[in-house]
């Protein structure tokens, strides 16, 4: 028996786990707990990683060998390593380790952050599989858009909507990178396609619901950002 085998199904076992949290994580809300938004993504996100990680580890060497030491790839790391230094030097160190339960940003949560990119970086190598994960991203940024109109209308006056991020700031910012990730698909698809169609819907969904968050900083940076794009 070849106990070698079942290795080669780990990327795709990855690429998987890669989608399950590009859809579900700006999805998922716990309303048992006090930060029902944060706390819970962040707790899913850790768990999906390091069980990525477990898959990712027998061929982690070869796999870093060959593709870690991209000009990206050395600015993430150099950028990691700066956080780590200011997390030791800094006033708080168990903050900056643990940082609280209403942001969950602290070094434990970046550190994993750094993992999930590593591993899809070095696993996730062929151009069919990373079109399909911006195409996860859109998807699922068009769900989010969705929950925030229907916030707006439950009301009729709602104003700085949070959808299922619970934070009106965080939710434009992660529609801010959805718009731009809708306007990719879009332009590689033919026109009137039910595919471009859908690109179109949710740039339009990601853009409305930005202006609904009432967050004016991301407002003026997508309008530059379409401004820069059409110079």
């Amino acid at each position: 028996m070849n106990f070698l085998a079942p290795l080669k199904h780990f990327p795709n076992i990855i690429f998987v786990f890669a989608g399950v949290i590009l859809f579900l994580l700006p999805l998922l809300v716990w309303e048992g707990l006090m930060f029902p938004s944060t706390f819970a993504k962040t707790i899913f996100f850790i768990t999906i990683v390091e069980v990525m990680f477990v898959f990712w580890l027998p061929g982690a060497y070869a796999s870093l060998k060959h593709r870690v030491f991209s000009p990206v790839s050395v600015f993430v790391l150099v950028f990691f390593g700066a956080t780590v230094l200011s997390a030791i030097f800094g006033a708080d160190f168990y903050q900056s380790v643990w940082s609280n339960y209403e942001r969950m940003m602290g070094l434990w949560t970046f550190s994993h952050l750094i993992l999930f990119f590593l591993i899809i970086a070095t696993t996730i190598a062929k151009g069919y599989q990373w079109l399909w994960l911006f195409r996860i991203v859109a998807l699922s940024s068009l769900v989010v858009a969705l929950i925030g109109f229907a916030e707006f209308l439950e009301t009729g006056t709602a104003f700085r909507i949070e959808s299922t991020l619970r934070n009106s700031a965080f939710l434009a910012s992660y529609l801010f990178l959805a718009v731009f990730i809708n306007l990719w698909l879009l332009l590689r698809e033919a026109r009137f396609t039910f595919a471009s169609l859908l690109w179109g819907a949710g740039l339009l969904s990601a853009f409305s619901v930005i202006i609904l968050t009432g967050t004016r900083g991301t407002m003026l940076a997508s309008v530059a950002g379409f401004l820069f794009l059409s110079a």
